[in-house]
């Protein structure tokens, strides 16, 4: 466990000294006024906490990103504010065009986090829905979560199982809370959520466990996986 952590560390001081050279490069050429600068990773990684490893689930040393932002200063925005509204990849790319003026399509489902940024008091997101589809042996992990500014409801979606954590009191997610509040509310959220979905996780009214989550766009069914004997690699994917 310390190896791998040791190893783990050592990986996040390089992105720390290649990003430290890059910066320092910007500020050497004068760039560093005129650039808005967003740091922010696709997941995290489990590391043996809960006893688990690498990714895919609804506990926060996996979902929960760095989110960082940097405006210039001839923007005028407040320094050093943290925010504890929930915000997700998917406001990167509206966050982005915002800066540079253009007009985000409506069909996105982020936004932009400038006015966040300015400190106004903007409407946003009540909760941040998350998920992960398991495949092949690993189904019965499938998982999708609503975390607020303070609590996240994880729900299991092929057994049902159900955790809530407080993450203001518990921030290691050790206690769960479920079986001692009222469930209902995040239930609710979350078939709001899932509602359009084409897996039938929900018919509007009540979450329903078990169904196949083939489908991850809505008409199309991905191309299988053939695997042979010989050679455990994956055959090449049909285009889609």
């Amino acid at each position: 466990m310390h190896a791998c952590r040791a190893a783990y560390f050592g990986l996040i001081n390089h992105v720390d000294l290649q990003l430290g050279r890059l910066i320092q490069y910007l500020r050497d050429t004068g760039l560093l006024e005129s650039t808005f600068l967003m740091f922010v990773s696709d997941h995290g990684e489990m590391l043996g906490d809960h006893h688990m490893f690498e990714k895919t689930r609804g506990f926060d040393a996996s979902a929960r990103v760095p989110f960082l932002a940097r405006a210039p200063h001839r923007l005028g925005f407040p320094r050093e504010v943290i925010c504890n509204s929930p915000v997700g990849l998917q406001d990167v790319m509206p966050t982005l065009l915002d800066v540079a003026g253009t007009e985000i399509p409506s069909s996105v489902t982020g936004h932009s986090l400038l006015p966040l940024m300015r400190g106004e008091d903007a409407a946003w997101r009540e909760v941040l829905h998350g998920e992960h589809s398991g495949f092949n042996d690993y189904r019965r992990d499938s998982n999708h979560f609503l975390v607020d500014e303070r609590r996240k409801y994880i729900w299991f979606s092929q057994t049902g199982r159900e955790l809530l954590f407080d993450l203001e009191a518990d921030p290691l997610e050790t206690h769960d809370l479920s079986a001692r509040r009222d469930l209902k509310p995040w239930r609710r959220r979350l078939v709001q959520a899932l509602r359009d979905r084409p897996e039938g996780f929900t018919d509007g009214r009540r979450l329903i466990p078990g169904r196949p989550h083939d489908h991850m766009v809505p008409g199309f069914a991905p191309p299988s996986l053939v695997l042979t004997r010989r050679n455990r690699a994956p055959l090449p994917l049909a285009q889609a």
